[in-house]
Order: C-alpha cells, then sequence, then structure tokens
C-alpha cells in the first residue's frame, strides 16, 4: 500500500524533511544566479512548494545537490549569503536577473541537470515515505491529519450554532446579574462590562482552538481503541 497525494500532502505538512523540492523555472533561475554569487529571489511565496520559507528549502535544495549533511547544507547557505551580500545591496531587481538568467547559454544545461537531481531527490523522499520501516509513525499522522480536516469540515458548519447556543446562555447569565447590580456603586458596572467581553472572548476561544482540539483528539482516540 502506498498513501494517496492527499495522505503525502499531511505528512509532508507535519515532516519538513519529506517534503518535496519544487522544480519551477523562478526556482532553477534563482539556483543558476548563485552559481555567479547573485543572491536575488523572486517575491512569490508559491513558488516554493509548500516550504515556510526560502532559507529552509535552501538547505534542502542543497542536500539535492549532494550536499550530504543539514549541517553542511546550512554553511553553503550562510556562505552563500555572506558572499552575495554586496550585490544584494544594490536592490538588483528579480526581473532583470531572471531575463539574464534564461539569456545565458549555460542555463538550459543547468537546468537539465538540476532538475534531473531534484527529481531523483523527491524520488528518493517518495521511497522514505512508503518505506514499511517508517508506516506505523506515518498512517498515525495521515489517520490524525484525515481525522482533522473532516472534523474541521463539519465543525465550521455547525460552529455559529454553538456560538448562538453559547451566546444565549452568557446573555441569560448576565441578564439576571444585571438584575441585581448596584449602580450607586461605580465598580460593579465597570467589573460587569469587563466580565461580560472576557466572557466573549473565552466564547471565540472555545469554539475556535479549543472544541476542535479536543475532538480531534477524542475521535482519534475512539478510533485506536
Amino acid at each position: 500500500m502506498v498513501y494517496d497525494s492527499n495522505q503525502i500532502n499531511i505528512i509532508q505538512n507535519k515532516f519538513e524533511d519529506l517534503r518535496f523540492l519544487p522544480t519551477n523555472i523562478d526556482i532553477l533561475v534563482m539556483e543558476f544566479l548563485r552559481t555567479y554569487d547573485v543572491l536575488v529571489q523572486p517575491s512569490d511565496p508559491e513558488i516554493w512548494n509548500g516550504w515556510d520559507n526560502l532559507a529552509a528549502l535552501d538547505i534542502f535544495l542543497n542536500m539535492s545537490r549532494g550536499g550530504g549533511s543539514i549541517a553542511r547544507s546550512i554553511f553553503y547557505t550562510n556562505r552563500s549569503a555572506q558572499v552575495s551580500q554586496s550585490l544584494q545591496n544594490k536592490s538588483q531587481d528579480w526581473t532583470t536577473w531572471k531575463r539574464w538568467a534564461l539569456d545565458h547559454k549555460d542555463f538550459e544545461k543547468f537546468q537539465d541537470e538540476r532538475t534531473k537531481e531534484i527529481e531523483a531527490y523527491n524520488k528518493s523522499v517518495l521511497k522514505r515515505i512508503n518505506n514499511p520501516a517508517n508506516r506505523k509513525l506515518l498512517d498515525s499522522v495521515v489517520i490524525k491529519g484525515e481525522l482533522r480536516d473532516k472534523i474541521k469540515n463539519i465543525y465550521n458548519n455547525l460552529k455559529y450554532l454553538f456560538y448562538g447556543f453559547l451566546g444565549i446562555i452568557i446573555f441569560r447569565v448576565y441578564s439576571e446579574f444585571y438584575k441585581i447590580l448596584d449602580f450607586s456603586n461605580l465598580y460593579q458596572p465597570i467589573i460587569f462590562l469587563v466580565l461580560f467581553v472576557l466572557s466573549i472572548f473565552l466564547l471565540i476561544f472555545l469554539a475556535e482552538f479549543l472544541i476542535p482540539e479536543f475532538l480531534i483528539w477524542y475521535f482519534y482516540k475512539i478510533k485506536n481503541l
């Protein structure tokens, strides 16, 4: 049994070292420019293929080149940044550098070679994902991730009913409390207002965070009994 694309996405969201590397043209241009000590980068984070930041992506891009270890890859990334600092400070335009790279006589060869390297790296990642030795851990992640998605979809459709239900309870409680307030005492109305506002924030916190997480934990526990 192998994981489908949705299950792989769940796994890769959990484990950064099991994410596929992108082979889009902007990433390849960025890497090509670095061979000339030019550190510029595209501004669109969507090209990073789900990576949280470029620094993390850089580490694994270097490993796909045969960097060998995360320590060596971090060293490469830091060194590249230092070498290119003077050029970066000139605020060179990404579009200009991209055009320069695409027109360069060596870019096509570089593109072919790097694409093959990255594809080979991605295949090795896929083998690690589907390795039976990792099955128990990854199955647990997948089950919890799929459960989380289902519960959140259902809960998002019902949470406003829950808002209304808790809102009515809070309103009734504070209505009764309001009747016994002594408005000759300045502090009581202020305390009343503060408690009411805090109750609203508590309601939002419960509805948006604690209750969904509790449901995920509860149903996951039942499923694994």
